[in-house]
């Protein structure tokens, strides 16, 4: 999953990446799980979630091949519905 999130501070630079325990609070949260099953422990946190593992995003199936530009495509949508509620512009 390194590699995973260097991909997407690769496409995403204006995203800062912390690590939860150093930031909790962040404003979006994105589990990576190295296995299958997604078995990382969920810290409690308050805000919107992705949940990911190598063949998933949110438990819906990814092409290994595409999984981090689905990642990219829900920290977007997390924006965009951020941006809405606070009555910002797209």
């Amino acid at each position: 999953m390194t590699e995973v999130l260097n991909t997407l501070r690769t496409l995403d630079p204006e995203t800062d990446f912390t690590i939860f325990s150093e930031n909790p609070d962040a404003d979006a949260l994105l589990i990576l799980n190295a296995c299958e099953t997604g078995c990382a422990t969920r810290p409690d946190f308050p805000g919107p979630v992705i949940l990911v593992t190598p063949e998933s995003v949110d438990r819906d199936s990814v092409s290994p091949h595409t999984l981090e530009r689905e990642i990219f495509l829900h920290l977007k949508k997390i924006r965009i519905t951020e941006s809405t509620q606070n009555g910002e512009q797209k």
